[in-house]
């Protein structure tokens, strides 16, 4: 009995290295390169799928390096939307991994302040609307009201 439990042994830990690294290896298969492929005004939700169905719960080297593509592809197709998208997946990531956290509420104001810095009022004011989610998400109602004006404000500057 003994031998046979020694020789399943490494067939066990084979097995289990492999249920344990499968989510990195589908990564990998999953790039954000189709991206370069996409019109420009579907790139971000793309993008955000992308995230979604294959990154937001692998570990963070792995999420965070995907993320580092998806934002080399951005600069390199001048595509500055699709770079605050980029922070928005990141703080997602945290929001989705650690709940309420300061790394989120920076990247919500990041993905905000980019998108004011680039001139895209509708992307800033989308932003903002998804800061007050995350705020509403965890019950924190004022700051969530506080967001949700501060949207609908950016919102009427583009269509009055």
């Amino acid at each position: 009995k003994l031998s046979l439990f020694v020789i399943t042994m490494p067939v066990r830990i084979v097995i289990c290295w492999c249920v344990l690294l499968w989510p990195v290896l589908h990564a990998r298969a999953q790039q954000f390169d189709t991206i370069k492929t996409i019109p420009a005004k579907d790139r971000g939700s793309q993008a955000l799928d992308i995230y979604k169905h294959n990154y937001r719960h692998l570990d963070s080297t792995v999420t965070f390096a995907k993320l580092a593509e998806l934002n080399n592809i951005a600069k390199e197709l001048h595509a500055k939307s699709l770079e605050c998208t980029v922070l928005e997946c990141k703080a997602d990531y945290y929001s989705v991994n650690l709940g309420f956290n300061p790394r989120s509420l920076y990247y919500c104001q990041k993905a905000i302040n980019q998108a004011v810095a680039y001139g895209l009022t509708i992307e800033a004011g989308v932003d903002i609307f998804k800061k007050g989610m995350y705020y509403n998400t965890l019950k924190l109602q004022v700051p969530a009201c506080q967001s949700f004006l501060k949207a609908m404000n950016s919102f009427k500057a583009v269509c009055p």
